[in-house]
C-alpha cells in the first residue's frame, strides 16, 4: 500500500529493553530496532498478530555489537535504513525518529548528511525531518 509522504516515518530504536512499546510505533511507520531478547520477543508477537499490516509498516530487527556505543550502532545502521527507505524507495521517508540516543553533534551531522533539514531533541532521543521539497526531489529522481 502506498503511504502518504507526510506519514512516511521511520523509527530507529536503540533502546535494548523497548519491548512491548514497539507495536505502538509500528502503527505509525516502519520500525528498526536492536535485536535483543526483549525487543525480538515483542517484534515476534507483532509479526504473529499483524502478518500483513494494513498500513504496510513493519518491525525490522537488526544485529549489533554489544561492545559498540549506541552512537556507533546508530551510525552503522543509518546507511542501511536510508538505503531501504530513502531515495531508492518508492515513497522516501520524510521523518526519522531515534529512540535511545540523545541528540549530539555527531548524530546531528549523520542525519544532516542524509538531507534531513530539521533536527530536534525529544524526550526519548531525537527527531529529524526532511522538507517536503527535499522529499519530492528524491521521488522525482527515482520516478
Amino acid at each position: 500500500m502506498k503511504q502518504d509522504t507526510q506519514l512516511n516515518k521511520v523509527t530507529l530504536v536503540l533502546e535494548p529493553e523497548y519491548g512491548e512499546r514497539l507495536a505502538v510505533l509500528a502503527s505509525a511507520g516502519h520500525v528498526w530496532v536492536v535485536d535483543t531478547p526483549a525487543n525480538h520477543q515483542a517484534a515476534k508477537e507483532y509479526w504473529d498478530q499483524t502478518p500483513n499490516s494494513e498500513a504496510g509498516f513493519t518491525i525490522t530487527t537488526f544485529k549489533f555489537s554489544e561492545t559498540a556505543s549506541r552512537l556507533e550502532t546508530f551510525r552503522s545502521i543509518l546507511e542501511i535504513v536510508d538505503l531501504h527507505h530513502g531515495g531508492y524507495s518508492s515513497t522516501p521517508y520524510a521523518q526519522l525518529e531515534v529512540i535511545g540516543l540523545p541528540l549530539t553533534a555527531k548524530a546531528r551531522s549523520a542525519v544532516k548528511g542524509l538531507g534531513f533539514d530539521h533536527v530536534g531533541a525529544t524526550a526519548e532521543g531525537f527527531r529529524a525531518t526532511r522538507s517536503p521539497r527535499h522529499t519530492d526531489r528524491l521521488q522525482v529522481k527515482m520516478g
